[in-house]
């Protein structure tokens, strides 16, 4: 399982493309140091939630921080409850038939099942 978080420029942004990469790859380096955020607000921030086997994605999404940031808002138990769904629902399907469409399966309701319908479990 792969979490990756990207920030890209918005196209309202108005500098030229070599500084938008300066500036890109100065937000990246500081994404998990104690340097200041260098990333303007207007940029789009993006995590990506993928699943992986051997290096072939089997399953992935894009969030947007800002949508991300109001449904904390509004139901914060919920969205966490959402997010840690996917890190049990890989972990229940890890070692069962038709990994991928347990995974599918369970991100949506919450039941992992060998090849998305066999010996379900409810994950929680």
């Amino acid at each position: 399982m792969t979490i990756w978080y990207k920030v890209r420029p918005s196209p309202r942004d108005t500098r030229d493309l070599v500084s938008c990469r300066e500036i890109l790859t100065l937000c990246q380096m500081s994404d998990f140091s104690l340097l200041p955020s260098l990333c303007p607000r207007t940029w789009k921030v993006v995590i990506k939630y993928s699943v992986e086997v051997n290096g072939l994605a089997v399953y992935s999404e894009s969030y947007d921080v800002d949508t991300l940031a109001a449904e904390l808002k509004q139901d914060e138990a919920k969205a966490v409850e959402i997010w840690s769904r996917r890190i049990k629902c890989v972990a229940a399907c890890r070692k069962r038939k038709g990994f991928s469409s347990c995974v599918t399966r369970c991100l949506g309701d919450g039941q992992a099942c060998g090849c998305g319908h066999e010996k379900c479990e409810t994950v929680s």
